[in-house]
């Protein structure tokens, strides 16, 4: 009684119909023959295929760089050496190499010479695609290796379709090679012939098993069989392994580039929901100096042109970038400002901020020139019926910026533009590194400020306070303006009183000139 064999009976559980084994074994060498001899016909397909595979590359379109895989013929040579390596035939394996490296020169030069005579050179996302393989890309041709060898084996299967999964494979990033070399873009031309060469070396490795596993195999032990299939089981594996690498940076930049979209557009948008995003670009680069791993990231932003991105929100970005990525991060922001069509309402809206700014700059002025506006926001409430303007100023220690003072600005806007004004200042004071002549010059100040206040108390109040020294710094000018009670008056004997108390620490003269302005107070 005969008895099947457990995959045997599995197969025929499941219905499955074993036809790879079916293989006329003359047949698939006759095919293989006919195929992968230099011919006539051969080197017009395969120059035809390159042609036109180059220009879909060049023209950016998919639809002709599949056009030209389908009439390409180079699958035929990889796989006459598979089965040379199969069947231990050395003759075999020569004639098809000699054959397979003359179709590649002959499409490098097909190549090379349709970028050069081309008008169009630029390295476009069909080109820059095939130049940065993975190790993602040796399982397609794995994939395609393997439907490849069983289209020769099984009639079935069309040659046809094998021929542009092989194509798929080799042709276009053979080609890209060849546009490489013509733009001197070594890179580019490295890139497309490493993926190239990771690609045939898949086709080959796969192609071997599929013949052994149907039956077109040397039937024994064989040298030449063991050697070849070491050989190049050794190649796919030196070939895979910059490829893992490459994975793992591909999935890397993969991963911060969905990341870094998202940081980005998050930070921007607390900024101003206005700011546009775009060409966001992230790159694995290794510092020059410490040789650690950075990401570089380049993004476009289209800001609006009141809105401005300072240092400190951009290094705000690149910290929120690095705790989210785990890595130290380089960011280059390219802005570009956006200009809206203005209304009538927004011109009539602009006029009204400039003219507020331009007001509040005469009567800053007025306190003291030395005073300036760091910024100024001008917003219309809508609450309040008003227009909120809030400015900075920087001024000296010195000068003393008061609630009265802010009071009179806001009514004299209010009364400019006949609108309502709601003014808040900041003020910040204007510090620097002080010589000991400042220090004795800030002495002198609150010396005379501590006299006056002792002397008049409430009834004098000092609105601006000068001191310097003459050309030959031989006396301190003291300048000044108060505003006295109408039953006060500093007099004379009051000023040599003070230039006394100023002599006990300083040996220079000291001339005065006051302005007393009156203290009207009104009761109505």
């Amino acid at each position: 009684m005969m008895t099947l064999k457990k995959s045997d009976l599995i197969k025929k559980e499941l219905g499955i119909i074993d036809d790879i084994h079916k293989v006329d074994r003359h047949d698939t060498l006759v095919t293989l023959k006919e195929n992968s001899i230099l011919s006539l016909s051969y080197v017009i397909l395969l120059v035809s295929s390159t042609v036109i595979c180059t220009l879909g590359l060049l023209l950016d379109s998919p639809a002709i760089v599949i056009g030209g895989m389908i009439i390409s013929p180079l699958m035929w040579p990889m796989l006459k050496i598979s089965a040379g390596i199969s069947l231990a035939r050395k003759n075999y394996i020569s004639q098809a190499l000699f054959l397979f490296l003359i179709s590649v020169l002959i499409s490098l030069v097909s190549a090379f010479a349709i970028t050069i005579i081309s008008p169009i050179k630029v390295l476009n996302t069909e080109i820059l695609s095939r130049t940065a393989p993975t190790l993602l890309d040796v399982f397609v041709a794995l994939a395609a290796g393997t439907v490849a060898a069983l289209a020769v084996v099984q009639k079935k299967v069309s040659s046809s379709l094998a021929g542009v999964a092989i194509a798929a494979s080799l042709m276009p990033p053979l080609c890209v090679g060849g546009i490489g070399l013509a733009l001197l873009s070594f890179q580019t031309a490295l890139g497309g012939l490493l993926l190239f060469i990771a690609n045939v070396v898949s086709i080959i490795f796969v192609s071997i098993f599929v013949f052994r596993i149907v039956g077109v195999e040397i039937h024994g032990r064989s040298d030449l069989q063991s050697r070849g299939i070491i050989f190049v089981a050794l190649m796919l594996l030196i070939t895979s392994l910059p490829l893992f690498i490459l994975l793992k940076n591909y999935s890397f930049e993969a991963s911060s580039y969905l990341k870094t979209q998202q940081v980005l557009k998050t930070t921007l948008a607390d900024i101003s929901p206005l700011i546009y995003l775009n060409n966001v670009k992230t790159k694995l680069d290794k510092s020059a100096d410490t040789g650690q791993e950075i990401v570089n990231i380049e993004a476009d932003i289209l800001v609006p042109e009141d809105i401005i991105i300072n240092f400190d929100q951009k290094e705000s970005i690149i910290q929120k970038l690095e705790k989210e990525l785990s890595h130290n991060v380089i960011l280059t922001l390219r802005v570009q400002k956006s200009i809206a069509l203005q209304t009538e309402t927004d011109r009539e809206i602009k006029k009204i901020k400039d003219e507020i700014s331009m007001l509040i700059q005469t009567k800053i002025q007025l306190i003291d020139k030395s005073v300036t506006i760091d910024a100024i926001t001008i917003t219309w409430d809508k609450k309040e019926s008003a227009w909120k303007v809030d400015a900075v100023l920087r001024s000296d220690p010195s000068i003393i910026i008061t609630e009265v003072d802010r009071k009179n600005i806001q009514d004299s806007l209010s009364k400019s533009i006949k609108q309502n004004i709601m003014l808040n200042f900041e003020v910040i004071s204007r510090l620097k590194l002080r010589a000991e002549p400042d220090i004795e010059i800030d002495d002198i100040k609150n010396t005379i400020r501590e006299f006056l206040k002792e002397t008049y108390e409430d009834d004098v109040t000092i609105s601006s306070l000068q001191v310097q020294t003459n050309k030959d710094n031989t006396a301190f000018q003291v300048k000044m303006t108060v505003t006295v009670s109408k039953t006060v008056k500093i007099t004379k004997a009051t000023v040599e009183k003070l230039k006394a108390l100023l002599s006990v620490d300083h040996d220079e003269e000291f001339v005065f000139t006051i302005d007393q302005l009156d203290k009207t107070v009104q009761v109505y």
